[in-house]
């Protein structure tokens, strides 16, 4: 029992001696220095969660509370891109189409009535050139007086009949007609071809034909035209003569000035509204059409011209020919002045002799 019992304390004195030798290692360890982190940066700490936003559903981004979530349905334009540049493509080739089909259309008729023209433009120069020092204002005046008064009907009984007055007056000045073969194909090219020889002429065609030889400058050939036109109406025309002209009157020149092929043939070639798709088709404009246009012309150039002149501070420009409309018509009721005469020649709706193509206002 005495022996048990000294192991017994032998044990507790070699315990108490090893938990002293281990107190000093545990204390070094405790006091050691903890190693930094080579970064520079502070720490980053979690922040706390936030408390989710009322009428919202935690957990889903934009979603409001009590609903569900959509899936994205892409909008008419993306899912159709590719018939939009279709369809884009295909009607931008069928306008382009459509337009040079209507030019060719429109060139084709022009082509058509400047062949059927008696006479060229070289023609005409070389006519008037043949001419020279033949005419002037006072002469043509008393040829178609002559001629008025040879036919008072206004109808010749054959085309040698004027021929014989015209070269009687210019008989009496002692001069001649020259290269008179171009006006006799264009007077008559006027009449059918059938019984051409025995047909009548008409007096105002003819004289509009021999205008063609006239080698004066525009505003004497038309002052010549006007007192042509005065002669036939009874009036007193001649060289600085007064008098007036009326719509009738026009479109009766006109009418003779496209016959002997003074006025180009685009002038005459109008688009119809009664047939314009799927391709626009042209028709030859009537003398009427063509008047109304240029009357609408000239309104449009003395809305312009008033304009123009408030803002410089002038007086307002005189109204243009021809601005009443008291029969219905544009120009009804309206007289036409030797000088409105040639601003509706000029216009671009009829060019007589080309000349809106000069660059004349």
């Amino acid at each position: 029992m005495r022996r048990v019992v000294v192991c017994t304390r032998h044990l507790q004195a070699a315990a108490s001696a090893a938990s002293h030798r281990q107190a000093p290692v545990a204390s070094a360890a405790r006091q050691r220095p903890r190693v930094r982190p080579l970064s520079t940066s502070p720490p980053v700490t979690a922040a706390p969660p936030s408390a989710p936003s009322p009428g919202t559903v935690p957990g889903v981004p934009g979603a409001a509370a009590g609903s569900s979530t959509q899936p994205y349905k892409p909008g008419f334009f993306s899912r159709n891109v590719g018939k939009i540049v279709l369809v884009t493509l295909g009607s931008l080739i069928a306008y382009l189409y459509r337009s040079s089909e209507n030019k060719t259309r429109s060139k084709a008729l022009k082509i058509f009535l400047e062949d059927q023209r008696a006479i060229e433009p070289w023609e005409i120069d070389e006519l008037r050139m043949a001419n020279w020092g033949t005419w002037d204002q006072a002469l043509f005046h008393e040829v178609a007086a002559a001629v008025v008064a040879a036919f008072p009907e206004r109808k010749a009984s054959s085309y040698q009949a004027l021929i014989e007055v015209v070269a009687k007056v210019l008989g009496g000045h002692g001069k001649r007609l020259q290269m008179g073969h171009y006006l006799d194909r264009v007077v008559l090219c006027t009449q059918p071809e059938e019984g051409r020889e025995g047909r009548e002429v008409d007096v105002l065609v003819f004289l509009c034909a021999l205008s063609l030889s006239l080698n004066l400058d525009v505003d004497e050939r038309v002052a010549a035209l006007f007192d042509t036109m005065l002669v036939l109406r009874g009036g007193l025309g001649g060289e600085g003569g007064g008098g007036y002209m009326d719509r009738r009157a026009l479109e009766k020149l006109l009418g003779g000035l496209v016959a002997t092929a003074q006025v180009p043939a685009e002038v005459l070639v109008q688009p119809d509204k009664t047939m314009e798709y799927p391709f626009q088709s042209y028709k030859v404009a009537s003398i009427e059409e063509i008047v109304d246009k240029a009357i609408v012309e000239g309104k449009e150039r003395y809305e312009k011209r008033v304009k123009d002149a408030k803002k410089a501070g002038r007086e307002p420009p005189v109204p243009p020919p021809l601005a009443g409309e008291e029969g219905g018509r544009p120009g009804d009721g309206g007289r036409l002045s030797l000088e409105g005469l040639v601003q509706m020649l000029e216009t671009k709706a009829i060019c007589a002799w080309g000349e809106c193509y000069q660059g004349r206002e």
